[in-house]
């Protein structure tokens, strides 16, 4: 599915908010004030608006089986509506499921049953750590790479996860040379 082939309206980018995200900062990635927007309370809760010509045209909010839908697009980038590209579609508890396929994993099939995956083990708290475990398990990385430790940031807003992985000096080199 093409997300610009469903949607009735006009945008220039369509942008999701990162959850646990406030007001000030949401208006400092948009760039403009916007008075009905809301923080994303807890994971797993969409906070995605579409704008045109720096006003907002489409604003979608809350979980997907309140909505009687999930849309799931990349966390804090503007994504412009021609970059929009394709979603695959699930039906999940009912309600259907659309899950950005610009990553590109290869099979759709394959992406679609570790985006369901995923979304089956996403939690709203942070430091619910059997809930971290199984979406930690459920991430891939390359097979020298091994899991060190996990460490939770909850001391202010944007709360988060880092997981710390070991690798070898080829995998070390390899990343390097790709980030700069």
């Amino acid at each position: 599915m093409v997300l610009n082939d469903t949607v009735e309206f006009d945008y220039d980018y369509v942008i999701q908010f990162p959850p646990c995200a406030d007001k000030k900062f949401i208006e400092e990635m948009l760039g403009f004030n916007c008075s009905f927007l809301n923080e994303s309370v807890y994971e797993g809760m969409m906070n995605i608006l579409f704008v045109k010509d720096n006003k907002a045209v489409c604003y979608i909010y809350g979980y997907g089986e309140n909505n009687k839908f999930y849309l799931s697009i990349p966390e804090g980038i503007k994504i412009q509506r021609e970059e929009t590209g394709t979603f695959l579609v699930s039906n999940k508890n009912g309600y259907p499921s659309y899950v950005s396929n610009d990553l590109n994993y290869g099979e759709g099939t394959a992406l679609l049953t570790r985006a369901d995956e995923l979304l089956d083990a996403k939690n709203r708290y942070i430091g619910d750590a059997s809930a971290n475990s199984k979406i930690i398990r459920l991430l891939t990385w390359p097979e020298e790479a091994k899991l060190n430790c996990t460490e939770l940031q909850t001391t202010t807003r944007l709360y988060g996860i880092t997981i710390d992985i070991l690798t070898d000096s080829d995998i070390q080199n390899f990343v390097e040379e790709k980030i700069g």
